[in-house]
């Protein structure tokens, strides 16, 4: 089918004049959303000395938190900087990923055919509007999706794209969901945890942070959604990102 208006599915039901989500590539995206992508970037490219960061997971505690909307942005904000970038849907339970990029709802064919037909990535890939960004979609649907991220298959798959792209983002399903999200953790060089504010009690993000790290994941940051400032009168997402090391359990922030 034909892809929708790229306006179609950006804007959500804030209300009131407001914004659920904003894409990276709009051209009426206010300047701080720009900004924030841009030092997310930046810090991505200069933050990690001793690892190149080729393949990256964008996962959050829960739903809701905003980790589809910044998988995104994070692409688009790559890719118009010039990295040859493919965005993944490794979210093959509740795939939402065709949604913001304006793709039908169920596309021919994704990473699960690839998976279990042997297709290859190149016959599931599909271009995007933003230039240097590329999509595989969630594909097929699965009864087994832990399985097939767990497969020889799934690790090889993310070897070959590394050899193919500068760098490759995964939404993944939420970490306190289903055990994808930490399969998927072990397999790549690094993970961003989404928090949206206010959202989840803070236990709860510390529990999802120390499963990724029980199987060996790197988690690299996290991005703050939903912080209201006096400075912006709508309910716009603010992202907050400070990569590194995280303080201990026990320390403020």
């Amino acid at each position: 089918g034909e892809r929708k208006e790229k306006g179609e599915e950006k804007t959500g039901g804030a209300g009131k004049g407001g914004r659920a989500f904003w894409l990276a590539d709009d051209s009426e995206v206010p300047l701080f959303v720009g900004e924030a992508y841009r030092i997310i970037r930046t810090n991505l490219a200069f933050g990690s000395i001793d690892t190149a960061l080729k393949t990256l997971q964008v996962t959050s505690a829960v739903k809701g938190e905003g980790k589809t909307t910044t998988a995104a942005n994070l692409a688009m904000s790559l890719a118009s900087a010039g990295s040859k970038t493919l965005l993944m849907d490794a979210d093959l339970r509740r795939p939402a990923l065709h949604k913001i990029l304006g793709f039908p709802e169920r596309m021919e064919s994704g990473l699960t055919d690839s998976l279990t037909n042997g297709r290859s990535w190149q016959s599931v890939m599909a271009p995007t509007s933003t230039p240097n960004l590329f999509f595989i979609g969630s594909g097929s649907i699965a009864p087994n999706p832990a399985e097939l991220l767990s497969s020889k298959r799934m690790k090889s798959l993310l070897g070959e794209l590394k050899e193919h792209f500068d760098i490759v983002i995964i939404d993944s399903p939420p970490v306190v969901s289903v055990a994808d999200a930490t399969i998927i953790a072990s397999l790549v060089d690094g993970t961003i945890l989404v928090s949206r504010s206010g959202f989840v009690p803070r236990h709860l993000y510390l529990h999802a942070k120390g499963a990724l790290e029980s199987v060996h994941g790197k988690v690299i940051g996290c991005v703050l959604n939903g912080v209201k400032t006096q400075h912006q009168p709508y309910h716009y997402y603010e992202y907050y990102r400070q990569y590194g090391r995280y303080h201990e359990e026990g320390e403020e922030r």
